[in-house]
């Protein structure tokens, strides 16, 4: 194959990718963070912290926020790891209540533990965090899904 010719099924995929339903929410959920990191650091500045944003959310996140890492892991595989078809059996806003679920459970969890978590535990919740991101609520891109000009 030709350099050309890969260039091309690249760009192509990647209209796809930019032009389907999963591409459109997958902008709007990165668009609203967005929005509200900046609405956050501008709280944070008027506030006359001297923490920013990253700092914050580590602290949190070791102390009793642990949840914090947990979503970002569901967050991460739901936005960057896709899958060619959808094939599971729950149905997406079943399998998103799931993920809430254990979301709250792990959140309530780091109310009642007394210390920090060690930094490997954190990787642990990351971790699972992907897989069952992954597994639960996939990013699937499809033909059918796929709105061509």
């Amino acid at each position: 194959m030709r350099l050309d010719k890969i260039n091309k099924k690249v760009i192509t995929n990647l209209e796809n990718i930019i032009n389907s339903k999963t591409g459109r929410n997958t902008q709007f959920v990165i668009i609203v963070v967005v929005l509200f990191l900046i609405v956050w650091d501008v709280y944070l500045y008027i506030d006359d912290q001297e923490e920013n944003i990253s700092m914050v959310i580590r602290e949190k996140a070791r102390g009793k926020l642990f949840v914090i890492t947990w979503i970002w892991g569901i967050l991460s595989s739901h936005l960057f790891v896709s899958k060619k078809e959808k094939k599971w059996t729950i149905p997406e806003p079943i399998a998103i209540t799931i993920l809430l679920l254990i979301s709250i459970i792990i959140f309530l969890l780091g109310r009642y533990i007394p210390n920090e978590i060690p930094q490997y535990m954190q990787l642990i919740f990351l971790f699972f965090g992907a897989i069952t991101g992954y597994y639960l609520w996939p990013q699937a891109l499809s033909k059918t899904e796929s709105t061509n000009k």
